[in-house]
């Protein structure tokens, strides 16, 4: 481990428009309006985003976190920061949904057997394969003791997977459902944690997704009772939590946050004060605080971008932070976003997106870890984020 050099905020907004000349980031970029044009829809229907995905395949971007060795596009996080951020300024459930695919698909390429990558890789990378991230129980909670109610349960052929997920992202759209629980005969949920990857045809939905945000995720419940081969079961007991991709899925959600308020901030500018309004002088003191803001979430993404490339041993706390300030920071700058676009602001249809975003960025500070057990840990400071059973 490595302590990361501190850096400037303006040191680090600098590395990060290095980032946007990348060709997978300029890719993102241009999907970013397309995506936009079908958001409202997908939203109003609660429909997950197949076109969006199509065309993530087809720019090679669902192989982000996937080695270069089976056909993927792997790339540093502060390129995959870049790259979700300009996907989620497009449409933040897309981007939300990509997080959850790109985070599992990174968990198979830190801890999985070969014959595993190569099914699921060549799946993601040739057919265009979208995985499920499934990590929640309905009577469990991420802000007290974790504790896995799936089990697995071993058997000559692989293990027996048995159980419930409440929030299974993506769960409409998947070819894998990437599951965790608990070994049966392991003494706590952290040595005996193990995940699979269980084909679709073995999951049953048991309620479906109805949401006030990011409702085009299909985040249903699931339930499933299948004997997954050795194959499709993703590294050794306990082998995830011995690295720090479990809180790639914060990385992710920081970035998700930043999209939205890209996009809400876009908007201001150049919709509500070119279309519809003259700036005053309080409308420009507003929008200054605004970008400022932004700009420190966006470079506390960046330090834990960094972080995580250096190995650092302040990655997951920097993360932690990163997600944090910019989850916090969304719901208020979407909403000081209305307020300088008046009534107009809660309006809903394409041409008003205002209020959907600031609807979505309500689901970031409930995300694992959520914000509340961020407080109270301090970042980690004062107790582990994630406390195992």
């Amino acid at each position: 481990m490595v302590a990361t050099a501190p850096r400037s905020n303006i040191e680090l907004l600098h590395l990060l428009m290095r980032e946007e000349s990348r060709p997978l980031v300029r890719k993102a970029a241009k999907l970013a309006p397309i995506f936009a044009k079908r958001a409202y829809r997908q939203d109003e229907d609660s429909s997950f985003p197949f076109a969006d995905f199509a065309d993530l395949h087809r720019a090679k971007l669902l192989g982000l976190t996937i080695p270069e060795s089976y056909g993927g596009t792997m790339v540093s996080h502060l390129t995959r920061g870049a790259i979700f951020e300009q996907i989620a300024s497009g449409n933040e459930a897309t981007g939300l949904s990509f997080v959850m695919h790109s985070t599992t698909a990174g968990f198979a390429a830190t801890c999985g057997k070969a014959i595993t990558k190569s099914i699921l890789f060549s799946d993601i990378i040739e057919k265009g394969a979208i995985l499920a991230s499934c990590t929640t129980e309905p009577k469990k909670t991420f802000r007290g003791p974790y504790r896995l109610d799936t089990e697995f349960i071993e058997e000559p052929d692989g293990y027996r997977v048995k159980g419930e997920k409440a929030f299974a992202s993506n769960a409409e759209a998947a070819t894998y459902y990437m599951v965790n629980g608990k070994l049966r005969s392991a003494s706590s949920t952290k040595t005996g944690f193990m995940l699979a990857a269980i084909p679709a045809k073995d999951i049953t939905i048991t309620n479906r997704w109805s949401s006030g945000a990011m409702r085009s995720t299909c985040s249903h419940a699931i339930k499933f009772d299948t004997v997954v081969p050795h194959s499709l079961i993703v590294g050794e007991p306990g082998q995830l939590l011995e690295t720090i991709e479990f809180s790639n899925f914060m990385f992710g959600y920081a970035l998700v946050a930043l999209g939205i308020m890209k996009a809400a901030l876009d908007y201001t500018k150049n919709v509500t004060f070119k279309k519809y309004r003259t700036m005053g002088e309080h409308d420009g003191h507003i929008l200054g605080l605004i970008e400022e803001k932004i700009q420190d979430c966006r470079a506390a993404a960046v330090r834990a971008a960094i972080a995580r490339d250096e190995m650092s041993e302040d990655a997951v706390r920097l993360t932690a932070i990163a997600k944090y300030e910019a989850t916090e920071a969304a719901p208020e700058v979407t909403w000081q976003c209305i307020k300088l676009a008046g009534g107009r602001g809660i309006l809903r249809g394409p041409e008003y997106p205002l209020e959907r975003w600031h609807r979505n960025s309500l689901a970031g500070a409930l995300m694992p870890s959520p914000n509340l057990r961020l407080e109270q840990t301090e970042f980690g400071r004062l107790a582990p984020i994630i406390q195992w059973d």
